[in-house]
Parts: C-alpha cells; sequence; structure tokens
C-alpha cells in the first residue's frame, strides 16, 4: 500500500472516512510515528534484513586522516552493525577485517590483544554522539567501512510506500486509526491499542522462522581421543 490507501484505510478503521475532526497531516504524523514504531521492532528482531552496506553515498564509507580521531557517523544511521578496516590502497572487499567496540568508560584506550607490545596493536572504535571514534589514533589513510541500519524514512507524497514489509502496511493504518479514537475520546482506545500491540507482537513471532541460525558443531565423541586418534 502507499500512504494514500494507508490513510484511507486508517480513516475506514477508525469510522472517519466523512469526518474532517482529524486533518490529512495530522493523520499523516500519526501513519509516520507508527512507521518508526513498528520497524524499531522489526529491526530489532530482524536486524540483518535491514542491514546495508556503507558507501560514499551514504557516508558510511571513509579513509582516515593521520592524527584525526574522530569522525562523522551518516546521518541516515539508525544503528550500527559491524564496523570495518582495510589498508590504504586495498581494493578487496576480501581484506576488510573487524574492528573491536572499544569501552568509552575505559577511556577508548584498550585496542591491544591480551599480549600487549608494539606488534600486536588493533584498532579499535567507540561512538560519541554522532562520531565515531578510532584509537589509537589514526597514524594512516586506511579506510573504514560501516554495516550499518538506516533510520526509516517518513512518508509525505500520496505515492510513498513505507520502508517495511508489505504484510505490516494494514497493521500501520491500524496504529493510526488507534490514534484517531484516542483524540476522539473513545472510551476504547486502550484496549484497541493492547489488541494491536498484542496482534504485531504475533506477526513478528510467527515470522521468526525466517532468521536462518548459523551451523552449529555438535561433538559427540570425546576430543581427547579423536586428537590421537587422527594423528593431530
Amino acid at each position: 500500500m502507499n500512504l494514500q490507501q494507508i490513510i484511507d484505510l486508517s480513516r475506514e478503521k477508525a469510522d472517519e472516512e466523512a469526518s474532517t475532526f482529524i486533518g490529512v497531516n495530522e493523520l499523516q504524523s500519526y501513519i509516520n510515528q507508527g512507521l518508526k514504531y513498528i520497524y524499531a521492532k522489526l529491526v530489532t528482531t530482524y536486524e540483518e534484513l535491514f542491514t546495508v552496506e556503507g558507501t560514499l553515498a551514504n557516508s558510511g564509507l571513509f579513509s582516515l586522516v593521520d592524527g584525526q580521531e574522530g569522525y562523522d557517523l551518516p546521518a541516515t544511521l539508525l544503528k550500527v552493525v559491524t564496523v570495518q578496516m582495510r589498508s590504504n590502497g586495498s581494493v578487496s572487499a576480501n581484506d576488510y577485517y573487524p574492528l573491536d567496540r572499544l569501552n568509552i568508560a575505559n577511556g577508548g584506550i584498550d585496542p591491544f590483544y591480551p599480549v600487549r607490545n608494539n606488534y600486536l596493536q588493533k584498532s579499535g572504535y567507540f561512538i560519541v554522539g554522532s562520531k565515531i571514534y578510532i584509537r589509537p589514533v589514526p597514524t594512516t589513510n586506511d579506510q573504514v567501512r560501516l554495516w550499518f541500519v538506516p533510520k526509516v524514512i517518513d512518508m509525505s507524497i500520496a505515492s510513498d510506500i513505507p520502508g517495511i514489509p508489505s504484510e505490516y502496511h494494514e497493521i500501520l493504518a491500524e496504529y493510526a486509526s488507534i490514534q484517531c479514537l484516542r483524540k476522539s475520546g473513545e472510551g476504547i482506545f486502550q484496549e484497541a491499542y493492547k489488541i494491536w500491540q498484542d496482534e504485531l507482537q504475533n506477526m513478528l513471532d510467527s515470522a521468526k522462522h525466517k532468521d536462518q541460525q548459523a551451523a552449529t558443531m555438535v561433538i559427540t565423541e570425546d576430543w581427547d581421543n579423536d586428537y590421537n586418534r587422527y594423528g593431530i
């Protein structure tokens, strides 16, 4: 459904088709509010379905500057999934390696392996506000790539499509209709909202089979015996 169809369905569900009590702009704000709420729930459950690769276009790909530790995060970023780095001049995606997230409570000064010497330094990052910080402070122009979940985009014109799967469009219209009931002073508002939350949760739970789990190793024999048997 597009925005206009969701508006029409919202009015129908709230029995407000012939009413001007709630204007188009206000109803649109309810829809966008519901869109953010549903999107946040979906992202929490199915983060990987909404994750995008950092590029120059979305500001999720940038080069380090010698002596500069802080860099702007993408304006569209909602949540960082992982941060990767590769050497300056590399053109292969295979050269990216993950950076550890550092604890700012420790001053962001713990980017080392357990054995601390000059040969085992490892870059790490922490996030404060709208910036990402790299430690140790860069001395090279290595490239950093973010994988992140972007913010959902508000709908503003009739043909806009919500940034959530189509099966959640009707429940989005239902959310807006409930907000109409709230403004109208309908006594069933709280009950309707509770039912709506349960309905949304049931939809999320019923789709969990889409979440593919990584394969796991099951050891059924004594490891020491296998170790010796195979002559390792």
